[in-house]
């Protein structure tokens, strides 16, 4: 599985994050030491309907409850910190996981 995050990776992140991260010279965008890269894994074969319970914002609701997701979020890393690990959300230090 490895290859085709490599090519989806490659594609996404360099329009959507890298470019206009060195537009506003930021150090964000891509994945590599020193850099305050905020990413989420995916996992393409999993398959579920969306809950409120299972969302990780302040609010008790959302929009998107009972929808069918086809691509499920099993890991989420912001500003070098793991919020989200085999879809489980965790606090960080002084602040909500999300």
């Amino acid at each position: 599985m490895l290859a085709p995050f490599r090519i989806y990776s490659k594609i996404k992140l360099t329009p959507s994050s890298l470019r206009p991260s060195e537009l506003w010279g930021l150090n964000k965008g891509g994945i590599e030491i020193g850099r305050d890269t905020n990413f989420t894994v995916v996992n393409l074969n999993l398959k579920k309907v969306f809950t409120n319970e299972e969302q990780g914002s302040r609010v008790s609701w959302t929009p998107f409850a009972g929808m069918n997701m086809t691509v499920w979020p099993t890991h989420t890393i912001l500003s070098g910190q793991v919020v989200m690990k085999r879809g489980e959300l965790h606090k960080r230090a002084g602040k909500p996981a999300i």
